[in-house]
């Protein structure tokens, strides 16, 4: 639901009295599957995105099309399912290098 509220409010549809989202963490994000709101994930593209994938997650195809909508994603695999999973190493340095980023936005 994060990509869809960044995309209603980038596209000018609804948010616009709140201010400008900025970034997307997403946990197993999908993009809905509905046609009348296909057009709205175009307005994500240069959204700076960071997604956490379980690849047993049943729902990771539909992950990966979210994916598709940014132009620069940063992807974090992890080996389980459809949890938050506890990120250790590369992947925590990876996931706290964005947020450290995002906070460093002038700004957010």
């Amino acid at each position: 639901m994060a990509s869809l509220v960044v995309a209603l409010q980038r596209s000018g549809e609804r948010f616009q009295e709140f201010p400008r989202l900025k970034f997307i963490l997403a946990f197993a994000g999908i993009k809905l599957r509905m046609k009348d709101l296909e057009y709205l994930y175009g307005s994500l593209h240069d959204v700076e995105s960071c997604h956490i994938v379980g690849d047993r997650d049943p729902i990771k195809n539909m992950t990966n099309h979210l994916i598709e909508s940014f132009d620069n994603p940063i992807v974090i695999n992890h080996t389980r399912g459809h949890v938050v999973p506890q990120l250790a190493g590369h992947d925590l340095t990876t996931l706290r290098d964005f947020l450290q980023a995002q906070l460093a936005h002038p700004k957010l």
